[in-house]
């Protein structure tokens, strides 16, 4: 865990460009320990890009990002184990069932022994997730709740959120930022999300 003055994400002076289109141009912020931090801005502004630069999904063309300690070019196994990440776009098998998702993504924690079968089978039940339901019947708000599930179940140090409430109606956004804020005060966690909605980040 980290102490309260520390800096869990930083981005430094972040270039990125697609062709002729500058997605992000000298942007710097950092992420404070045990903070929730938005980046607020419309469609197109650079959100995207910024927290897939920090995954490594994309490399800046200028700059540096610095994740837990580490450059995100560099980020491995050790520093990924302590990251929970849900994008607008999270792509899961559909032809498996809630139940089998969950015990396929499990199996990726044996080894760091971080896997909270409990915590899993409570946020099943507060997701209102039927186990044996096929993931390709899943309606969009359950398939991005079932999303941030499995990025909670291992106890992450560090939330990513890309959009993670686009496209859902009101009271399914609502209840999937209402869990999400129930984490961070149980689990004393960082979390970092992009939005266009100002009353997501309100």
């Amino acid at each position: 865990r980290f102490a309260m003055d520390d800096v869990v994400v930083r981005f430094d002076a972040v270039a990125r460009r697609f062709g002729a289109v500058d997605a992000l141009r000298g942007f710097s912020a950092s992420v404070p320990a045990g903070s929730v931090t938005a980046l607020l801005g419309r469609n197109g502004s650079g959100k995207t890009t910024a927290l897939r630069c920090a995954m490594n999904l994309l490399r800046p063309d200028a700059g540096r990002i610095t994740v837990l300690g580490a450059g995100s070019t560099q980020l491995g196994p050790a520093e990924f184990a302590r990251i929970g990440y849900v994008s607008e776009r999270q792509q899961l098998d559909p032809r498996l069932t809630v139940a089998r998702t969950i015990e396929w993504t499990r199996s990726f924690y044996s080894a760091t022994r971080s896997w909270d079968d409990a915590l899993a089978t409570d946020l099943t039940r507060r997701l209102g997730l039927d186990p044996g339901a096929r993931v390709g019947s899943l309606s969009l708000g359950q398939s991005r709740k079932l999303s941030l599930l499995l990025n909670l179940a291992y106890r992450p140090q560090l939330l990513v959120l890309d959009e993670p409430a686009a496209n859902l109606d009101a009271v399914v956004r609502r209840e999937f930022l209402e869990l999400v804020l129930d984490r961070l005060r149980d689990e004393g966690l960082t979390a970092v999300f992009s939005t266009h909605h100002l009353t997501d980040v309100e």
